[in-house]
This record gives structure tokens, C-alpha cells and sequence, in this order.
């Protein structure tokens, strides 16, 4: 294995930086990347992973980090045009990407392409509803809007399905809040028994690698037939915007997508520490 000193002597090379490379003299490179709510969590922990894996190869790249919902960041990405404020996309679902890909095409560079698999999941910390979500309905429960969020939208696809054929949201005993964030928000705040949210905002991996959810919890995710159903809409999806960069900065984006998907780099390395942020967060992998 390549010691830190050779691997800095061979990054240097590869990138043409400077004769004589350190992290001190190493000029910072900056890329944009717009990310949904539902990943901005994960997305920093990888920002910070990213930045620190290439500062040992003497390379100080930063990552400007928006959070916004994915359909506020693909109008602001269809504004500024060939301007745009972001080289990267990092979308909540497919729908985004593909309506880029779709009915913008000089905005992309390539195609979508998906970077971790959610699932939903019912959840509370005060009621066990691990069987499921129970049929009649007794009791309040939230979800996020089905408008909004992709997450809503599986959450009512769900209950349109029998026995429960509740088709209008909100009504009954069935309430929104605008994301699932906000729904978790609202459960943990206590305003509703139980609800459903995406299953990386409650998941993540115990020092077995196995999925762990706060002590005391209910929860029960729809990570089978169901989600057989929903496996493209809850498929977070990325794609690469065409704007103007440096050759530093299209290495650097080159390479947080490579850090993303373990594959490997511009300069030949590979390393699992982006997938195994995704596993962290109970995110899959997509096969591609």
C-alpha cells in the first residue's frame, strides 16, 4: 500500500497542481452541489469525508452545500441556464433529473444517474405500531405532503390502497406537513401518535452494521412488495449540470462522484469511505 507521502507525490503529478504540493500551498477549488432536504444530512457528513480524503493527497477541494426541495433547486437550475448556480444536482427522487434529461437537455452533461435507494417507513416513540400501519384508523397520524415530497406520495399511494382507500390527504384522521423532516418533527415533538418519514431520517447502522433506530421506537419500514412498487420514485437520482468550470473544478466534481460510488478517481484510486457514509445513513446502493 502507497504511504501518504507517495500517494501525495503521485496525486501531484496526476493533477499537475504545482513541482512541490502540500495542503498549505495547494490552492482551494470550489464546486456547487443543490441536494434535497431528505439527503442534506448525509450529504454533509460526505462533503466532510470528501474534503478530508483528498487533503491527505495535498489537494483542498470545498463543496458549497444547498439544501432546498428538488423541484425549487431544478427551477432555479432551469433560471440561470448555461449561469446556473450549481454544478451538481443531487435530487430527492428521479423525477428532476429525468425532467432535465427530458425537456432541458443543454443543461446536463450525461444522464441521470441514481446514487442511494431510500425506503419509507412508519414510525413512532410512542405506539407500537411494528405490525404496520393498522386498519381502521383510530387515532391522527401525519405524513408528508404527497405534493411535495416524495415521501408523501408513497405514503398515499399506500393509503389509497385497500383497506384503508383513503384517496383525499388531508382528511379523516390522516394530516401533512411539508416534508418528511417536518413529519418526523411532528412525531418526536408529540403532536401525532405515529407517522410516516423517510427510513434514512430514523435509520442508521450499530457498531454490527446492523440497522438501529432510536431506543424506545416503533417502526415499521416498507422495504418489500411495497417498495418493489416504489423502487424508481424513492431512488435518489443525480445528475451533472453543464456550466463552465475550471479543469481543477471538472477534476474536482469528477471526483466527488467518485467518491459517491466507490469507483475510481482521476487518478486511478478508489475508496469505500462515501458508501459506507450512504450504508451509515441506512441508504442502499444502486446496482447499476
Amino acid at each position: 500500500m502507497l504511504n501518504v507521502k507517495q500517494k501525495t507525490r503521485n496525486i501531484c503529478a496526476a493533477f499537475a497542481l504545482a513541482l512541490v504540493c502540500s495542503p498549505a500551498e495547494a490552492a482551494t477549488i470550489t464546486i456547487r452541489v443543490g441536494v434535497d432536504p431528505a439527503f442534506a444530512a448525509t450529504a454533509s457528513d460526505l462533503i466532510s469525508a470528501f474534503q478530508n480524503y483528498y487533503s491527505d493527497f495535498g489537494l483542498s477541494y470545498s463543496v458549497v452545500l444547498t439544501a432546498a426541495p428538488s423541484s425549487q433547486l431544478e427551477s432555479d437550475i432551469v433560471a440561470g441556464g448555461a449561469t446556473g448556480p450549481y454544478d451538481l444536482l443531487l435530487a430527492g427522487s428521479i423525477k428532476e433529473p429525468l425532467d432535465l434529461a427530458l425537456n432541458y437537455p443543454g443543461l446536463i452533461v450525461g444522464g441521470p444517474v441514481p446514487y442511494a435507494k431510500d425506503y419509507l417507513t412508519l414510525y413512532s416513540e410512542t405506539v407500537d405500531i411494528s405490525a404496520g400501519l393498522p386498519y381502521p384508523l383510530t387515532t391522527n397520524i401525519v405524513l408528508p405532503d404527497p405534493t411535495q415530497d416524495i415521501y408523501g406520495l408513497a405514503a398515499a399511494s399506500l393509503l389509497a390502497f385497500p383497506p384503508w382507500r383513503t384517496t383525499t390527504i388531508p382528511s379523516g384522521y390522516v394530516f401533512t406537513r411539508p416534508n418528511s423532516r417536518s413529519a418526523f418533527a411532528a412525531i418526536k415533538a408529540g403532536n401525532y401518535a405515529y407517522g410516516f418519514v423517510a427510513n434514512s431520517k430514523v435509520c442508521s447502522l450499530d457498531a454490527n452494521g446492523n440497522p438501529f433506530y432510536p431506543a424506545g421506537s416503533y417502526h415499521y419500514t416498507y422495504n418489500a412488495g411495497f417498495n418493489a412498487l416504489f423502487s424508481a420514485v424513492l431512488t435518489l437520482t443525480g445528475v451533472k449540470l453543464a456550466q463552465t468550470r475550471t479543469t481543477d473544478q471538472e477534476t474536482e466534481l469528477s471526483n466527488f462522484l467518485s467518491f459517491l460510488s466507490a469507483a475510481a478517481d482521476s487518478a486511478g484510486n478508489t475508496t469505500t469511505a462515501g458508501t459506507d457514509i450512504l450504508k451509515g445513513h441506512c441508504f442502499k446502493i444502486p446496482v447499476l
